[in-house]
């Protein structure tokens, strides 16, 4: 099993699992790692690093806040990014609708049967694929279907021809809107990147064990408290790296309202 195909599945998790696997229980482990520490340890051999730790950790922790952060920056645009390819296909294709309402009769009922069609493609078929690695055969044939439908079209008048560009105009921006959908669907993080994000928040959390301070328990909730704060940037750096899975993915709302546009 690959890495990517793990860290897949577990996006895929609902969000209270998520929450559980990658903040709770992560961070009750660590408070119990702390009191096992310090009864192994004294306390006043555990205080003989304060000083090397005070110099370390703040460097430590910037270095790894900083690409800790770096990450969620980055699968937070693509996220964004991800959602507004989704509306600029709706919006383009509800605008292409629009413009063919200006073209013969027989056209635009074909035009729009072919739309409707698609977009009902979308919300049942392709869909549910989105959450594994991009679109579905039966929603590419719905959508070469809505381009011959444009093919078939023979503009009349001015008022006709100037509409049937503007809505092949539209149809195109659908097709762009569609890819980079289908593309921020498969889109992962670097395998390195996600090596140093593991292997980083490893050392930091180990390394908040060895602080010698007086009391046991003032150690015990800073350190899960640390473990909770990395776990969950973590989880949702894990959720956001697939738009379309998981407790926060993208739902197709917008596609069944442009479905209930057409079918008036």
């Amino acid at each position: 099993i690959s890495r990517d195909s793990v860290i897949r599945t577990l996006s895929q998790l609902p969000a209270l699992w998520g929450i559980a696997l990658f903040v709770i229980v992560p961070t009750i482990l660590s408070a119990v790692i702390v009191v096992i520490v310090r009864r192994a340890e004294p306390i006043s051999m555990l205080a003989e690093n304060n000083e090397f730790i005070a110099i370390m950790y703040p460097v430590l922790g910037l270095f790894y806040g900083v690409f800790l952060a770096f990450a969620i920056v980055i699968v937070w645009q693509r996220f964004t990014d991800a959602e507004n390819s989704v509306y600029r296909e709706v919006a383009s294709l509800a605008a292409m609708i629009r413009d063919a309402e200006a073209l013969p009769a027989e056209d635009q009922a074909r035009i729009r049967q072919e739309t409707r069609a698609y977009v009902e493609s979308i919300i049942r078929d392709e869909w549910p694929t989105m959450s594994g690695r991009g679109g579905g055969a039966l929603t590419d044939a719905r959508y070469r279907a809505v381009w011959k439908s444009f093919h078939a079209v023979t503009p009349h008048t001015a008022a006709e021809s100037a509409f049937f560009t503007k809505a092949l105009d539209e149809l195109n921006n659908v097709s762009e809107a569609r890819r980079d959908r289908l593309l921020f669907s498969t889109s992962e993080m670097p395998s390195l990147l996600w090596t140093f994000l593991l292997f980083g928040a490893a050392v930091t959390i180990v390394f908040s064990y060895f602080i010698g301070t007086k009391h046991q328990i003032t150690h015990a909730v800073t350190c899960a408290a640390l473990t909770s704060i990395v776990g969950f940037s973590l989880l949702l750096i894990m959720e956001l790296q697939y738009p379309f899975a998981g407790g926060v993915a993208i739902r197709d709302h917008a596609y069944r309202e442009l479905l209930s546009l057409l079918a008036r």
